[in-house]
């Protein structure tokens, strides 16, 4: 009899460490995921991002024509944009949640203007060059029959 009790004990004391554990995992990956959403938000408003999007705003609200320097720092600038997108993008694809709704509402306005605007500052830079870019392999890269800057959208329910 003292054999079963505490072998019962022994499987409540294991159920009750299992469930304990489970709870610590999952605040660890939601904190995680914030943070991830932070650092991602972060990377894209601030440093050489943010030097990136001075320089192809100022490209796409000028009327000036780029001269061969100016182009080659605009194409530096907007693959710096384009990736900075894309390390977005697999940040949304591998988070959940409210740390999910986070980062989309923190990046709202930057995806909604960058969506137009890359657009042009592709245009102006390649107008320049008189090449196109190859930017065939990026997943953020506009494309002609979508006219979007991104392959993503934030989700209808943070508009």
């Amino acid at each position: 009899m003292l054999r079963d009790l505490v072998a019962v004990a022994s499987v409540a004391v294991s159920l009750v460490a299992l469930g304990v554990s489970l709870v610590v995992q999952w605040g660890q990956r939601r904190r995680e995921d914030f943070e991830l959403a932070r650092s991602l938000h972060q990377d894209l408003t601030s440093g050489e991002v943010a030097q990136a999007r001075d320089i192809l705003g100022g490209l796409v609200r000028s009327d000036r024509a780029l001269d061969a320097t100016s182009s080659v720092e605009a194409t530096r600038a907007y693959f710096t944009l384009l990736w900075c997108f894309e390390r977005i993008e697999v940040g949304l694809q591998i988070s959940s949640g409210r740390p999910r709704q986070f980062l989309t509402r923190a990046i709202r306005w930057h995806v909604l203007e960058w969506e137009r605007d890359i657009v042009v500052a592709k245009r102006k830079i390649e107008k320049c060059r008189g090449a196109g870019i190859d930017d065939e392999r990026s997943q953020a890269a506009p494309r002609p029959s979508c006219q979007r800057a991104m392959t993503w959208r934030p989700s209808a329910a943070v508009r």
